[in-house]
Protein backbone atom coordinates (compact mmCIF):
# COMPACT_ATOMS: atom_id res chain seq x y z
CA UNK A 1 0.00 0.00 0.00
CA UNK A 2 1.76 3.52 -0.96
CA UNK A 3 2.01 6.12 1.46
CA UNK A 4 -0.66 8.09 -0.08
CA UNK A 5 -3.52 5.28 0.56
CA UNK A 6 -2.47 4.50 3.99
CA UNK A 7 -2.86 8.25 4.61
CA UNK A 8 -6.46 8.39 2.81
CA UNK A 9 -7.42 5.03 5.34
CA UNK A 10 -6.06 6.41 8.22
CA UNK A 11 -8.24 9.47 7.74
CA UNK A 12 -11.12 7.80 6.87
CA UNK A 13 -11.05 5.75 9.98
CA UNK A 14 -10.04 8.81 12.72
CA UNK A 15 -11.77 11.49 11.67
CA UNK A 16 -14.94 9.76 9.51
CA UNK A 17 -14.03 11.46 6.12
CA UNK A 18 -16.05 9.59 3.95
CA UNK A 19 -14.80 11.15 0.93
CA UNK A 20 -11.41 9.48 1.97
CA UNK A 21 -12.84 6.44 1.83
CA UNK A 22 -13.87 6.55 -1.46
CA UNK A 23 -10.82 7.11 -2.89
CA UNK A 24 -9.02 4.73 -1.29
CA UNK A 25 -11.58 2.14 -2.26
CA UNK A 26 -10.64 3.21 -5.82
CA UNK A 27 -7.27 1.52 -6.01
CA UNK A 28 -6.39 -2.08 -5.53
CA UNK A 29 -5.22 -1.78 -2.02
CA UNK A 30 -8.26 -4.06 -0.68
CA UNK A 31 -6.19 -7.17 -1.74
CA UNK A 32 -3.24 -5.91 -0.10
CA UNK A 33 -4.69 -5.08 3.29
CA UNK A 34 -6.38 -8.25 3.31
CA UNK A 35 -3.21 -9.98 2.65
CA UNK A 36 -1.15 -7.99 4.97
CA UNK A 37 -3.63 -9.01 8.01
CA UNK A 38 -3.75 -12.47 7.29
CA UNK A 39 0.20 -12.34 7.65
CA UNK A 40 -0.38 -11.38 10.98
CA UNK A 41 -0.26 -14.66 13.76
CA UNK A 42 -2.86 -15.37 15.77
CA UNK A 43 -2.45 -16.81 18.87
CA UNK A 44 -6.31 -17.58 19.16
CA UNK A 45 -6.18 -20.26 16.15
CA UNK A 46 -2.60 -21.72 16.95
CA UNK A 47 -3.08 -25.35 15.97
CA UNK A 48 -1.68 -26.77 19.20
CA UNK A 49 -2.87 -24.97 22.32
CA UNK A 50 -0.49 -26.29 25.25
CA UNK A 51 -3.32 -25.19 27.31
CA UNK A 52 -5.48 -28.42 25.66
CA UNK A 53 -2.85 -30.62 26.91
CA UNK A 54 -2.71 -29.20 30.69
CA UNK A 55 -6.27 -29.52 31.16
CA UNK A 56 -6.63 -32.61 29.66
CA UNK A 57 -4.25 -34.19 32.15
CA UNK A 58 -5.61 -32.37 35.19
CA UNK A 59 -9.00 -34.07 34.52
CA UNK A 60 -7.42 -37.23 34.22
CA UNK A 61 -5.87 -36.38 37.39
CA UNK A 62 -9.08 -35.58 38.81
CA UNK A 63 -10.65 -38.78 38.04
CA UNK A 64 -7.86 -40.92 39.33
CA UNK A 65 -7.99 -38.94 42.72
CA UNK A 66 -11.89 -39.46 42.96
CA UNK A 67 -11.57 -43.33 42.10
CA UNK A 68 -8.55 -44.03 44.55
CA UNK A 69 -11.03 -41.79 47.52
CA UNK A 70 -14.12 -44.52 45.94
CA UNK A 71 -12.30 -47.55 46.47
CA UNK A 72 -10.34 -46.26 50.00
CA UNK A 73 -14.17 -45.44 51.55
CA UNK A 74 -15.39 -49.21 50.24
CA UNK A 75 -12.50 -50.86 51.46
CA UNK A 76 -12.47 -48.90 55.04
CA UNK A 77 -16.45 -50.49 55.39
CA UNK A 78 -15.65 -53.96 54.38
CA UNK A 79 -14.98 -56.39 57.25
CA UNK A 80 -11.47 -57.54 57.95
CA UNK A 81 -12.61 -61.34 57.22
CA UNK A 82 -13.46 -60.45 53.89
CA UNK A 83 -10.21 -58.92 53.22
CA UNK A 84 -7.84 -62.21 52.77
CA UNK A 85 -5.86 -62.71 49.94
CA UNK A 86 -7.73 -64.95 46.84
CA UNK A 87 -8.68 -65.40 43.30
CA UNK A 88 -12.15 -64.67 42.38
CA UNK A 89 -14.38 -68.07 41.09
CA UNK A 90 -13.97 -68.06 36.86
CA UNK A 91 -17.45 -67.77 36.40
CA UNK A 92 -17.07 -64.93 38.69
CA UNK A 93 -14.52 -62.94 37.28
CA UNK A 94 -16.36 -62.96 33.98
CA UNK A 95 -19.27 -61.80 35.08
CA UNK A 96 -16.85 -58.74 36.70
CA UNK A 97 -15.71 -58.14 32.96
CA UNK A 98 -18.96 -58.33 32.18
CA UNK A 99 -20.42 -55.59 33.99
CA UNK A 100 -16.81 -53.14 33.91
CA UNK A 101 -18.13 -53.65 29.62
CA UNK A 102 -21.57 -52.42 29.86
CA UNK A 103 -23.56 -56.13 30.82
CA UNK A 104 -26.31 -55.12 33.76
CA UNK A 105 -27.26 -58.08 34.33
CA UNK A 106 -27.88 -59.91 37.99
CA UNK A 107 -25.94 -62.24 39.56
CA UNK A 108 -26.50 -64.85 42.14
CA UNK A 109 -23.93 -66.40 44.21
CA UNK A 110 -24.83 -69.82 45.68
CA UNK A 111 -22.75 -72.18 48.05
CA UNK A 112 -22.87 -73.75 51.23
CA UNK A 113 -21.76 -71.95 54.41
CA UNK A 114 -17.75 -71.05 53.92
CA UNK A 115 -17.44 -71.31 50.13
CA UNK A 116 -16.78 -67.57 50.34
CA UNK A 117 -20.18 -66.28 49.00
CA UNK A 118 -19.50 -62.68 50.52
CA UNK A 119 -15.93 -62.77 50.15
CA UNK A 120 -16.50 -62.89 46.69
CA UNK A 121 -19.18 -60.37 46.64
CA UNK A 122 -17.22 -57.58 48.31
CA UNK A 123 -14.17 -59.12 46.22
CA UNK A 124 -16.22 -58.04 42.86
CA UNK A 125 -17.07 -54.59 43.82
CA UNK A 126 -12.70 -54.39 45.13
CA UNK A 127 -11.96 -55.14 41.73
CA UNK A 128 -14.88 -53.17 39.69
CA UNK A 129 -13.67 -50.04 41.73
CA UNK A 130 -9.96 -50.43 40.87
CA UNK A 131 -10.74 -50.36 37.74
CA UNK A 132 -11.86 -46.82 37.69
CA UNK A 133 -15.24 -47.79 37.74
CA UNK A 134 -17.01 -43.78 38.50
CA UNK A 135 -20.56 -45.22 40.05
CA UNK A 136 -21.65 -46.33 43.20
CA UNK A 137 -21.07 -49.49 44.58
CA UNK A 138 -22.98 -50.94 48.05
CA UNK A 139 -22.82 -54.05 49.92
CA UNK A 140 -25.22 -54.56 52.50
CA UNK A 141 -26.63 -57.42 54.64
CA UNK A 142 -30.02 -58.89 54.51
CA UNK A 143 -30.71 -57.94 58.21
CA UNK A 144 -29.55 -54.45 57.54
CA UNK A 145 -32.42 -53.92 54.54
CA UNK A 146 -34.82 -55.54 57.00
CA UNK A 147 -34.23 -53.14 59.56
CA UNK A 148 -34.22 -50.02 57.54
CA UNK A 149 -37.58 -51.69 56.28
CA UNK A 150 -38.85 -52.07 59.68
CA UNK A 151 -41.63 -49.18 60.59
CA UNK A 152 -41.42 -46.46 60.58
CA UNK A 153 -39.48 -47.49 57.69
CA UNK A 154 -36.10 -45.24 56.89
CA UNK A 155 -36.81 -44.57 53.35
CA UNK A 156 -34.16 -42.87 52.76
CA UNK A 157 -31.61 -45.31 53.76
CA UNK A 158 -34.15 -47.74 51.43
CA UNK A 159 -33.34 -45.32 48.71
CA UNK A 160 -30.07 -45.08 48.96
CA UNK A 161 -29.47 -49.06 48.23
CA UNK A 162 -31.81 -48.60 45.37
CA UNK A 163 -30.05 -45.35 43.66
CA UNK A 164 -26.68 -47.48 43.90
CA UNK A 165 -24.79 -47.93 40.81
CA UNK A 166 -23.99 -51.76 42.21
CA UNK A 167 -25.84 -53.28 45.09
CA UNK A 168 -24.74 -56.21 46.91
CA UNK A 169 -27.53 -58.16 49.40
CA UNK A 170 -25.61 -60.30 50.94
CA UNK A 171 -26.83 -63.61 52.90
CA UNK A 172 -30.30 -63.20 51.50
CA UNK A 173 -31.87 -66.46 54.07
CA UNK A 174 -30.54 -65.84 56.97
CA UNK A 175 -33.46 -63.68 57.91
CA UNK A 176 -37.30 -64.60 57.60
CA UNK A 177 -38.16 -61.99 54.94
CA UNK A 178 -41.90 -60.66 55.88
CA UNK A 179 -44.33 -59.53 53.68
CA UNK A 180 -43.58 -56.06 54.68
CA UNK A 181 -39.85 -56.52 53.97
CA UNK A 182 -41.18 -57.99 50.48
CA UNK A 183 -42.95 -54.80 49.73
CA UNK A 184 -40.11 -52.49 50.24
CA UNK A 185 -37.49 -54.79 48.46
CA UNK A 186 -39.97 -55.08 45.55
CA UNK A 187 -39.97 -51.21 45.41
CA UNK A 188 -36.19 -51.16 45.35
CA UNK A 189 -35.43 -53.95 42.98
CA UNK A 190 -38.18 -52.68 40.65
CA UNK A 191 -36.39 -49.70 40.35
CA UNK A 192 -32.98 -51.02 40.18
CA UNK A 193 -34.62 -53.15 37.09
CA UNK A 194 -35.86 -50.32 35.42
CA UNK A 195 -32.85 -47.92 35.75
CA UNK A 196 -30.60 -51.58 34.41
CA UNK A 197 -28.55 -51.05 37.31
CA UNK A 198 -27.17 -54.73 38.75
CA UNK A 199 -28.05 -56.61 41.77
CA UNK A 200 -25.83 -58.92 43.35
CA UNK A 201 -27.65 -61.77 45.86
CA UNK A 202 -25.18 -64.15 47.83
CA UNK A 203 -27.49 -67.10 49.81
CA UNK A 204 -27.14 -70.23 51.20
CA UNK A 205 -27.48 -73.08 48.79
CA UNK A 206 -28.72 -75.32 51.56
CA UNK A 207 -31.68 -72.71 52.74
CA UNK A 208 -35.15 -75.15 53.20
CA UNK A 209 -36.56 -74.93 49.77
CA UNK A 210 -40.78 -74.50 49.53
CA UNK A 211 -41.70 -77.34 46.76
CA UNK A 212 -42.89 -76.07 43.37
CA UNK A 213 -40.83 -73.22 44.25
CA UNK A 214 -37.35 -71.95 43.06
CA UNK A 215 -35.48 -71.26 46.10
CA UNK A 216 -35.56 -67.29 44.97
CA UNK A 217 -38.67 -67.61 45.15
CA UNK A 218 -38.76 -69.28 48.63
CA UNK A 219 -36.38 -66.59 49.89
CA UNK A 220 -37.58 -63.12 48.43
CA UNK A 221 -41.13 -63.67 47.13
CA UNK A 222 -42.83 -64.42 43.13
CA UNK A 223 -42.55 -60.86 42.91
CA UNK A 224 -38.75 -59.68 43.94
CA UNK A 225 -37.86 -63.44 42.61
CA UNK A 226 -39.05 -62.31 39.07
CA UNK A 227 -37.13 -59.29 38.65
CA UNK A 228 -33.91 -61.09 39.60
CA UNK A 229 -34.17 -63.43 37.33
CA UNK A 230 -33.76 -60.94 34.56
CA UNK A 231 -30.81 -61.85 32.71
CA UNK A 232 -29.25 -63.44 36.00
CA UNK A 233 -26.00 -65.13 36.14
CA UNK A 234 -26.35 -68.10 39.03
CA UNK A 235 -22.91 -69.34 40.19
CA UNK A 236 -22.41 -72.03 42.54
CA UNK A 237 -19.63 -72.06 44.94
CA UNK A 238 -18.43 -75.92 46.24
CA UNK A 239 -15.45 -75.16 47.39
CA UNK A 240 -14.01 -75.88 50.80
CA UNK A 241 -14.95 -74.17 53.94
CA UNK A 242 -13.12 -70.86 53.91
CA UNK A 243 -13.04 -69.74 56.83
CA UNK A 244 -11.88 -72.90 58.48
CA UNK A 245 -9.36 -73.66 56.15
CA UNK A 246 -7.92 -70.46 56.83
Amino acid sequence: MSPEDRNAVTNAVTNGGSNAISNASQTSTSVLVVKEVATEENPFTSPAAPGDAIDAAAEAEIRADRAAMRLERFLARRPARFAAPGELHPDLLAWTRRFLAGDHGNLVITGSTGAGKSWSAWRIGEEILRSGYPGRVEVTKAYRFKRLATPPADFAGIDRLASASLLVLDDIGAVRVSDWDADHLYGAIDDRSEDMRPTIITTNATAKREEGRTLLQTLLGDRVASRIAEDVTIVILDGPDRRRSS
